[in-house]
């Protein structure tokens, strides 16, 4: 039986309690932390590419740093999460709470997107740039809400 600590990759945790855990620069490339509690953890230069985070409870949470390429955050609560210098190309934002969350000088696609916003400041004003390009051409389209996924997508 192996019994050498865990790299992370491919790890598989669901519905635990993990409140205040420390992640600082973990590899945790395609693991799942399916609707586990994460409350006020810490995953600063994490690598979480891949990993499966959906439904998970992440309320200020640390990601400076980290990179989120392709995670899946869907349902993933986030209030007050702090976003600073973090990949969050093509993340999956779907349905998020992202009520207060902070983003600072994040990348998406290879791009900085500098300045801090809270969430909804930076996400409508992109909404709005859409709204007008659109104009009255597909006001059914222009109603809808505009999704977090589309515009991290690369």
């Amino acid at each position: 039986r192996d019994r050498s600590p865990s790299r992370g990759l491919g790890d598989v945790y669901k519905r635990q309690s993990m409140t205040k855990s420390s992640f600082v620069g973990a590899d945790l490339r395609d693991s799942t932390l399916f609707e586990i509690n994460l409350e006020l953890a810490d995953f600063t230069g994490a690598n979480l590419t891949n990993a499966n985070l959906s439904g998970a409870i992440l309320k200020n949470t640390n990601f400076t740093g980290a990179k989120l390429t392709n995670a899946n955050l869907t349902g993933a609560d986030l209030y007050n999460a702090e976003f600073i210098k973090s990949d969050l190309s093509n993340a999956n934002l779907t349905r998020a709470n992202l009520d207060q969350a902070k983003f600072e000088d994040i990348f998406v696609c290879g791009k900085l997107i500098k300045g801090t916003f809270r969430f909804g400041s930076l996400f409508d004003s992109i909404s709005e740039l859409l709204d007008e390009t659109l104009g009255d051409a597909n006001p059914e389209e222009s109603k809808k809400e505009k999704s977090i996924l589309e515009l991290l997508s690369c």
